[in-house]
């Protein structure tokens, strides 16, 4: 494990929160355009909210793992690279399995858990094609974002 001087600490923990804030702005944002510039956006679909809010409590969720557990010190620059890109795409797949988990309908006869293993199965499906279908902005950002993870190497 990594020892952190408490500067150390603090310059993590700030470097995480600036880290978080401009994803969730630039992902946001994206959402926004792809949105706006969708056909469900004329069609009244009302997933929108839910898939922003799920994709930035996933986005929540893996910076945090990622800043708090890897040991910057020990890892190389490709590497930093190669977790930054797959931290994006965890992020996809998280936020795209929450919205998809909780738009499915419920099956109306009584086989409640058969449903509810075909929901999951389903929105474990959508997921991966999600991310697949997203991943050209992943990948992007992925690699933008290990300037965050170089800066932190070099100050850990």
């Amino acid at each position: 494990m990594q020892q952190f001087s408490k500067v150390n600490k603090r310059y993590n923990v700030i470097l995480m929160i600036l880290c978080i804030i401009i994803n969730l702005i630039v992902g946001n944002l994206i959402l926004y355009i792809m949105w706006k510039n969708s056909f469900a956006a004329t069609s009244g679909e009302s997933w929108f909210d839910t898939l922003n809010i799920t994709m930035s409590l996933s986005g929540i969720l893996c910076y945090c793992i990622l800043f708090l557990k890897v040991p910057f010190r020990e890892w190389t620059s490709f590497r930093l690279c190669l977790i930054s890109i797959a931290t994006w795409l965890a992020i996809l797949f998280i936020g795209i399995f929450a919205v998809s988990a909780t738009l499915w309908n419920q099956p109306e006869d009584n086989k409640i858990v058969v449903g509810i293993l075909s929901n999951i199965f389903m929105s474990f499906v959508f997921a991966i094609c999600g991310t697949v279908m997203f991943s050209f902005i992943a990948i992007p950002m992925g690699l933008i974002n290990v300037f965050w993870l170089i800066r932190l190497k070099k100050h850990s």
